[in-house]
């Protein structure tokens, strides 16, 4: 994957605070960038016209080393490809963001997917396995919630290409879609039996 900046607000170095006498020499801390958004790009895109895997905007940027950024109060965003799927939109504290490879996200994740909500610890977005396309995972405890399922699992896996997602040590309620009634030839409604549980 690919980083690209785009920016909002100029790069500058951060103000070095004044020391007293005797006081610990502050950390230099580097780049520090405000109200810019950084994207990542699946690995073996090319051309003028790719579009990035994954956008985050953050409220600042620090850059700890050459393709290591930290950032604090962060929305990123995995715009999907057919205009009918929901963007993938996630809402995080804080993360950091490793250029050309992955993003992580943590201090409390939630995932918006039209009307499912996805509430973790913590996430990493990017390449998982030798095909290269890009995926969102948590090793920690999820909590998934729509008006069709209330689930929680240990592990969570999202394919946004395939718009899939894969549940490890699951629980909880999922509803399955109601059956239409189907309608006979002379406009009379035939009824179907369920199963119920």
């Amino acid at each position: 994957m690919a980083a690209l900046l785009l920016a909002g607000c100029g790069a500058s170095p951060a103000p070095a605070p004044v020391a007293e006498e005797g006081a610990p020499k502050p950390v230099d801390e580097g780049v520090v960038m405000r109200d810019v958004e950084m994207f990542l790009f699946d690995a073996g895109v090319t051309g003028e016209q790719r579009k990035p895997a994954l956008s985050i905007r953050a409220k600042q940027f620090v850059q700890e080393d050459d393709k290591v950024w930290r950032f604090e109060q962060a929305q990123a965003i995995a715009r999907q490809d057919n205009a009918e799927a929901e963007d993938i939109v996630f809402d995080a504290a804080q993360g950091s963001l490793r250029e050309e490879e992955s993003a992580y996200m943590d201090g409390g994740v939630k995932a918006t997917i039209g009307t499912m909500t996805i509430d973790m610890d913590n996430v990493t977005w990017g390449p998982e396995g030798d095909a290269g396309a890009s995926t969102a995972r948590s090793d920690s405890p999820v909590h998934l919630l729509d008006p069709a399922m209330d689930l929680y699992a240990e592990q969570f896996r999202l394919y946004p290409d395939a718009r899939q997602f894969s549940l490890i040590d699951v629980r909880g309620r999922f509803d399955f879609p109601q059956a239409e009634p189907e309608t006979a030839a002379g406009g009379e409604t035939a009824t179907t039996e369920g199963v119920s549980s």
